[in-house]
């Protein structure tokens, strides 16, 4: 088992970039075999990212809204297809 799963770690990389992790993210959360602590991680992670780009002025209130709500809708027909 990993030592130090509780070590915060800052990474630094532009706007394009994080856009590209919760792309990324947000499509692996849509796959039906990926649920549990994992996939609860993974949105954590989205929604941060999301909120932070949101306050940096990357994302208008709108496109953070409808981004998650996007997503909600996605993971929510995965489950009842």
């Amino acid at each position: 088992m990993p030592q130090n799963l509780e070590l915060k770690i800052a990474v630094v990389a532009d706007a394009l970039s994080w856009m590209t992790v919760i792309g990324c993210l947000q499509l692996a959360l849509r796959h039906p075999e990926y649920v549990g602590p994992s996939s609860n991680i993974a949105r954590q992670i989205s929604e941060q990212l999301a909120d932070k780009l949101l306050e940096e002025g990357v994302f208008s209130i709108e496109e953070r809204a409808f981004m998650m709500r996007d997503q909600m809708r996605a993971e929510n027909s995965r489950r009842n297809p």
